[in-house]
């Protein structure tokens, strides 16, 4: 009897046995599971953590850049702005020292006169008054027109007070008009 009860005994201590690592097994098995998620949920947070982190630094500097470029281009921009200013102004430079010797001439009287008469006829009817740089009042009193001295270069202006009419011969307004298609006909020229 003892035998069987042995044999019972170590049955029973086999099934207990197999009982007990079944268990641990499945409870091995839920932990490494339990494990798995844990280890997928970190990896996934800390990955949408990073993607964000990424997507904030790449906007930040695509930000960045864009306001470099902008920056850059407005500096290229008021740069070859300065140069064609300076490349114009070097041109119309030496037709400032041109006319100043050509004012000094009779044949520029001559051109003042007809361009004084021209510009009274262009105002029509009423008082006219002849605007003219200082030392050229003179050689207009022989029209008989109101004079007013003004700060031109040389040439004349007319004015028609009752018609608000001005008619413009005056060298620097030809020469605005001239530098205006200079840049125009160049290419020069930036925006308006």
């Amino acid at each position: 009897m003892n035998d069987e009860i042995e044999k019972s005994f170590n049955r029973l201590k086999s099934l207990v046995l197999n009982d007990v690592l079944e268990q641990s097994r499945q409870r091995e098995e839920e932990l490494e599971k339990k494990n798995e998620d844990i280890l997928s949920g970190k990896k996934s947070e800390y990955m949408n953590i990073a993607q964000k982190r990424t997507k904030s630094i790449l906007t930040r500097t695509e930000r960045e850049t864009r306001s470099e470029i902008l920056k850059a281009e407005l500096e290229a921009r008021t740069e070859l702005s300065e140069f064609r200013e300076s490349l114009v102004d070097a041109v119309f430079e030496g037709v400032f020292e041109k006319l100043s010797e050509y004012i000094k001439t009779d044949e520029y009287t001559a051109w003042l006169l007809d361009k004084a008469r021209q510009a009274l006829g262009e105002c029509g009817e009423g008082e006219k008054i002849l605007m003219a740089n200082t030392s050229d009042c003179p050689k207009l009193e022989k029209l008989g027109n109101k004079l007013r001295a003004c700060d031109i270069l040389g040439g004349v202006k007319a004015v028609n007070e009752e018609r608000g009419i001005i008619c413009d011969y005056s060298l620097d307004g030809m020469i605005e008009e001239s530098r205006r298609g200079f840049l125009k006909k160049s290419g020069l020229k930036i925006g308006n």
